[in-house]
């Protein structure tokens, strides 16, 4: 599945499905420090996913220090839209 980033010079004609957001957190260990970006977007292409969609544009990511959502130290969150793209219609992210 497609993800463009905000600002984004090529984002395929789409409509769009939502708002979704995801949070990373490497709770195994216990520093309890930030996930990976790569984590955080794949975790937004499966809410896209889990909404209709079959990409997600516009995302941006940032970290977010102490965490009490996820009782982490630091986390990795990325915000984007869930939409439906053409078919037929795939532009390199």
């Amino acid at each position: 599945m497609p993800a463009y980033p905000e600002g984004a010079k090529e984002t395929p004609p789409h409509t769009v499905i939502g708002m979704v957001s995801s949070n990373s957190c490497n709770s195994s260990t216990a520093a309890r420090f930030a996930g990976s970006q790569d984590e955080a977007i794949y975790l937004l292409k499966l809410e896209s996913a889990q909404a209709g969609g079959n990409a997600v544009v516009g995302y941006r990511c940032s970290t977010v220090p102490v965490d009490l959502v996820s009782n982490c130290w630091a986390s990795k969150r990325c915000k984007g839209v869930a939409a439906q793209i053409e078919t037929g219609i795939t532009l390199n992210p």
